[in-house]
């Protein structure tokens, strides 16, 4: 229930975030477009890229010690209907992410020396989500199940855990074209 929490509170502060009008001659000013609720840094513009350090592939960090991650988000383009995909640096991840063992795994997954994360694409960038209770070393995914992985203790289905299946013996059941009918 904890886990369903973080990412139901997690996917709602990066869509307010992206959806929230952004002040362009404050982010002219110093760069940052800080959350109104917590003043953590949300976002960095691309334009900012010179402030921050490369670390290794998306990842990057400020001054401070804040990671971001270069990402993509869709967004409103001045007050039309329309929507323009823009580059960004997300800054709303788990900041204890190793972004230098840091590997996107086949389905909406990806873990580090440490964790193992639920990470998918959403209209406001990726969304990362560290799984506590999940054992990096035998984490794996279902194959060809974006949705499902497993360890030596758990099965999940997206970040969250799914009781009563023993993980060893788990599978995946599908009809005829693919679709997911049971985890036995």
């Amino acid at each position: 229930m904890n886990i369903l929490f973080r990412a139901v509170t997690l996917l709602a502060s990066v869509l307010s975030a992206c959806n929230t009008p952004v002040d362009k001659q404050q982010t002219r000013r110093n760069g940052i477009i800080q959350s109104d609720t917590t003043g953590l840094l949300i976002q960095r513009e691309l334009a900012d890229r010179p402030k921050l350090t490369h670390i290794k592939g998306q990842f990057y960090r400020s001054k401070d010690g804040h990671l971001y991650e270069r990402t993509f988000a869709d967004r409103e383009i001045n007050g039309s209907d329309s929507l323009a995909s823009v580059e960004y640096f997300n800054g709303q991840l788990p900041q204890d992410i190793d972004p230098l063992t840091f590997v996107v795994l086949d389905g909406w997954y990806a873990k580090d020396k440490h964790f193992a994360y639920y990470y998918r694409p959403t209209s406001g960038g990726m969304l990362a989500i560290k799984m506590d209770k999940a054992d990096v070393k035998t984490f794996k995914i279902f194959q060809g199940h974006y949705q499902y992985a497993v360890d030596k203790s758990h099965v999940y289905k997206d970040s969250e855990i799914l009781e009563n299946i023993n993980p060893g013996k788990a599978r995946v059941i599908t009809d005829k074209t693919g679709e997911i009918l049971s985890i036995k």
